[in-house]
């Protein structure tokens, strides 16, 4: 009974970790538009596959933005970019010009496959209910697959959006035209010949109904316009194929972008009786030692429990210096089965049974510390 509470324990002491959310998404009743998002570390990149109020294919991309909500909610600014045609040699594939043109809020539901998506750009405000769009042998596997954001850093301004279901891969290629505008091809049907390698015809789309109306799934024009194939060689690949008659060849690379979280460090736990204290009071401290012994650094010193037939019935705060770090107000909270749990810092917990045994302690900067038993002061008032 007492392991399975301390391992609950741990397990509420440590950060949510919200689902992995890469994948391609679409609204199923209004299939020729669709995202794909991208999620790595603390970020996600997102990129819509819309159309103009001419029924041209363009992008819109969030390359950044704050997640919020426990992590079922993400926010950024949406950007419209410009730059060199798909069809220029790499020397001549260089500036690529970014302009703010909206914002955009994706809500995750708990289930983690579906969601609502706000955004606006510029004066036309949309709001859509998307999901997961199914298709392969499998779901998503980020980031033990090859979905991810892949691109060539030499030449920034373009990008692919691979999402492999198993043994298939969509594949979205977002890059510009001839008069440097927007435009993206995709594969939606990559199939794979060996592990790292797939390949499938390319398309393009024209029609489709502008992003700030309802959408018409029945005026979207698809049109073959090649074939390509990606090779991936873990986090290094290249994508050669024909499109619209001219030669592709371009280096795939992994795009990293996010912060991952530092390393989980264990904290020095002390637990000590104040001299001269009657009844005895145990006091608790992170880092190198507790100041014990020196009245003078103990400041704000309360009762800090009042124990009736082993039952507890208040609750207060302590103030105690760490170093000379002060320390105010940390808060003693009391299960009701009469173990105590002791406040370190915002989330770290010391758990004490009702006979006052150490059993352990627990925290976002580690789990379990200790589970050799050791008495505390009892304290009667």
């Amino acid at each position: 009974m007492m392991r399975a509470l301390l391992c609950a324990l741990l397990l509420w002491a440590l950060p949510a970790v919200a689902a992995n959310y890469t994948d391609l998404w679409w609204n199923k009743t209004e299939p020729g538009w669709g995202l794909t998002l991208t999620h790595q570390n603390n970020k996600i990149f997102g990129v819509w596959y819309v159309y103009d109020a001419t029924g041209k294919a363009i992008w819109v991309a969030m390359p950044d933005g704050v997640f919020s909500n426990t992590g079922r909610t993400f926010t950024g600014p949406l950007y419209s970019t410009t730059g060199p045609s798909y069809s220029k040699p790499a020397s001549a594939v260089q500036g690529a010009k970014a302009t703010q043109v909206g914002k955009a809020r994706i809500d995750f539901a708990v289930d983690g496959v579906s969601a609502t998506v706000t955004y606006n750009i510029g004066s036309a405000s949309v709001v859509k209910h998307i999901s997961r769009q199914p298709f392969g042998t499998a779901p998503a596997n980020a980031p033990n697959d090859h979905s991810d954001l892949w691109w060539d850093p030499d030449e920034a301004g373009w990008g692919m959006a691979i999402t492999q279901h198993g043994g298939v891969a969509n594949a979205v290629w977002y890059t510009y035209g001839d008069d440097g505008k927007p435009m993206w091809i995709v594969m939606p049907d990559g199939r794979y010949s060996q592990p790292g390698r797939f390949a499938g015809k390319l398309y393009v789309t024209e029609g489709g109904s502008f992003y700030g109306t309802k959408f018409n799934p029945a005026s979207v024009i698809a049109r073959e316009v090649g074939s390509g194939t990606v090779t991936i060689i873990g986090s290094e690949g290249r994508f050669t194929g024909v499109v619209n008659g001219y030669v592709v060849n371009k280096r795939l690379t992994r795009q990293l972008f996010g912060a991952a979280k530092p390393a989980n460090k264990k904290p020095a736990v002390t637990l000590s009786l104040v001299p001269m204290a009657s009844p005895p009071v145990a006091l608790l401290a992170t880092g190198a030692a507790l100041l014990v012994g020196l009245p003078t650094f103990v400041s704000g010193l309360r009762p800090l429990l009042r124990f009736e037939d082993n039952r507890i019935v208040r609750r207060c705060h302590i103030a105690v210096r760490r170093g000379w770090e002060h320390q105010h107000g940390k808060t003693l909270d009391v299960d009701p089965r009469g173990i105590i749990l002791v406040a370190t810092d915002r989330s770290s917990r010391v758990v004490v049974d009702d006979e006052h045994h150490l059993l352990g302690a627990v925290g976002k900067h580690l789990g379990l510390l200790q589970l050799r038993p050791m008495i505390l002061g009892k304290v009667v008032r």
